[in-house]
């Protein structure tokens, strides 16, 4: 499908070539969660947008990289009733969102 994902670093990734990175091995999730999740509904209940906070370590040539990012995701209602994926961008965060409460 058509989906894209769009990292912090500027780099643009189609769907495909990100399962490949992890089929390679070149990208790994040691772990991850999500949270802060809020969705905004639009033209005509087929646009949505969702933001959310991450918090995960990703291994990254061999090591453990610890990242904290805000996440905005389009998602897309066809004309057949599904919904998809169509945009995943992703901004570094200062710092946790519990860190920042402290």
């Amino acid at each position: 499908d058509d989906s894209v994902i769009n990292l912090s670093h500027g780099a643009i990734h189609p769907k495909a070539a990100v399962i490949s990175s992890i089929r390679a091995g070149e990208t790994y999730i040691i772990s991850q969660r999500q949270y802060d999740h809020k969705v905004n509904i639009y033209n005509n209940g087929t646009l949505a947008l969702v933001t959310y906070r991450q918090d995960a370590t990703f291994r990254r040539e061999g090591k453990p990289v610890p990242v904290h990012n805000l996440c905005l995701n389009v998602w897309a209602k066809f004309e057949d009733g599904r919904w998809q994926r169509v945009a995943h961008v992703v901004q570094p965060a200062a710092e946790p969102a519990e860190a920042q409460k402290n």
